[in-house]
């Protein structure tokens, strides 16, 4: 659903029910095999793991080109034949498309089809999944005009608050000069993805936002293995982002609410890549935190970025928070693979940016991680100001 704000922001909403998704039913008695051990599964691996999603959602990334995103079919092998798909037109009328078009790229936390050469007419696509059941499914529209010349930020959200997803998207409208953004909503139970885009529409600069709802499970962390095997749902999402929405984009930022990019000569991330060669750049975070305990803080949810302006003093001694990145769309090739912490697929960038680093407020998150809102920062004894931080915000006016 589109809205138009004013003058200056455009906004669409992707309901859940909008995407063209295929589950087991629960009914039927299978699901998805577990990749994990057992012995190597924390508590509560069960609980979160995704057992029946088999496509997360079949569209048009481009004017011939049908994509077909969902998790690795574990256990389901006849899932990734061919003959299982089928095309039909408006009336249900079935349209040939060669098997010699349909590419399957398999991988541990993703499963993606392409499928080339349909014809114009096709709107509808068939499954036959043997046991699991026949469906029968619109295919999604193409959103790659929406952003088309658009620098984006993206990220994928569920428990934090809405403050803390306005001040992440004004630092980065106002800092990195982004003009558009796309959200996955998780399933946030605070506020409506209708509220989000309202309390978006005010900032100066952002031209578009689109959320879309994603309601599968996002799947076990690590645990103690340090396995990350099972997160399907964000997986899905940031290879739904690319194929989906943002390969006409300028640039794209690649960041969770937590997380702000920051260059100590403050130039805009969206800049540096669009003139990086290979227009890809990879970066490290460190952890930002606040002076003293933060009881003299807010009270969490009331807490935002621009609270925390510390960082561990002894580089040799601070942990480095894993790579994120950003990218010129069209430089990524079609086998390309958007994660967490790079491109599958795409050579990574021979040089890093000197001074570019995001800071990771680890005291801003709620209940991804155990007790993660309950980290202290005694973790950095030896703490100093981040006078590139400090200065960011307040270049934005958040700081005198």
């Amino acid at each position: 659903m589109k809205h138009v704000y004013g003058q200056q922001m455009i906004s669409y909403h992707f309901p859940s029910e909008s995407l063209a998704t295929v589950s087991i039913p629960p009914e039927s008695g299978l699901r998805r095999k577990m990749p994990r051990p057992e012995n190597l599964r924390q508590p509560g691996y069960e609980d979160e793991f995704d057992f029946y999603t088999i496509n997360f959602d079949c569209f048009w990334s481009d004017e011939s080109t049908i994509s077909l995103i969902g998790p690795p079919r574990l256990g389901f092998k006849n899932l990734t034949q061919e003959n299982t798909f089928s095309f039909y037109d408006a009336t249900d009328r079935p349209i040939k498309v060669s098997r010699d078009n349909m590419h399957l790229r398999p991988g541990k936390r993703q499963h993606e089809w392409t499928i080339n050469g349909v014809p114009s007419e096709v709107q509808k696509m068939g499954f036959a999944y043997g046991k699991i059941g026949n469906f029968k499914r619109n295919i999604s529209p193409a959103g790659s005009q929406l952003f088309a010349g658009k620098r984006a930020l993206m990220t994928i959200f569920k428990y934090d608050p809405l403050p803390w997803i306005k001040e992440w998207a004004s630092f980065y409208v106002g800092y990195h000069a982004t003009n558009a953004i796309l959200l996955y909503n998780n399933g946030a139970t605070d506020f409506t993805s209708k509220e989000l885009i309202e309390a978006l529409s005010d900032i100066k600069g952002l031209e578009l936002v689109v959320v879309v709802d994603w309601p599968f499970p996002y799947g076990p962390q690590a645990g103690f293995s340090n396995q990350w095997d099972s997160t399907y749902c964000q997986t899905g999402a940031m290879q739904h982002a690319f194929k989906r929405f943002l390969r006409q984009s300028k640039s794209v930022i690649n960041q969770d609410i937590d997380e702000l990019s920051v260059h100590t000569s403050h130039q805009s991330l969206h800049e540096l890549v669009e003139a990086a060669p290979g227009n890809y750049l990879m970066f490290n975070g460190i952890w930002a935190t606040h002076e003293g305990a933060d009881t003299d803080l807010p009270v969490l949810q009331n807490r935002l970025h621009r609270d925390y302006i510390f960082n561990e003093l002894d580089k040799d001694k601070r942990q480095y928070c894993g790579e994120k990145w950003a990218v010129v769309p069209k430089a990524c090739p079609p086998e390309a693979q958007w994660r967490a912490h790079r491109i599958a697929c795409m050579d990574e960038p021979e040089n890093s940016i000197a001074g570019l680093q995001y800071r990771h407020f680890r005291n801003l998150t709620m209940r991804w991680k155990p007790n993660g809102e309950e980290r202290a920062c005694t973790e950095f004894p030896n703490y100093h100001k981040d006078t590139a931080l400090e200065e960011a915000f307040k270049r934005l006016g958040w700081r005198d």
